[in-house]
């Protein structure tokens, strides 16, 4: 994992605000939202995170996203241009899937 993305994990779990480079974590009142460039690609709730590439799928999305689901127990990995998110741990969910294909927009509850 990248430092900033340590940094980044670090601030969601204190739900605390962060700016580094070209990540962004801003709290609300509901949830922990997560900028990449400017685009909003993860909306981090109590029960739930939805996820968004914003039509960006980049190695660099890819590893944010990846640093936030690590939290959880997910992943995400690509296979033929597809992004799939894996379950390692089914107990970090009450969801019983173990890869599902990723799109924008997607809910994962945790």
């Amino acid at each position: 994992m990248r430092k900033i993305e340590e940094k980044m994990i670090q601030a969601i779990r204190n739900k605390e605000y962060f700016k580094l480079s070209n990540t962004q974590i801003i709290r609300t009142d509901y949830s922990i939202q997560v900028y990449l460039h400017g685009n909003k690609i993860a909306d981090i709730y109590n029960n739930k995170i939805v996820l968004s590439s914003c039509r960006w799928r980049t190695v660099t999305t890819k590893s944010r996203l990846n640093a936030i689901l690590s939290m959880y127990g997910f992943h995400i990995y690509q296979k033929d241009f597809t992004w799939f998110i894996h379950s390692a741990d089914n107990s970090s969910s009450d969801i019983t899937f173990y890869d599902i294909t990723f799109y924008d927009g997607i809910i994962i509850a945790i």
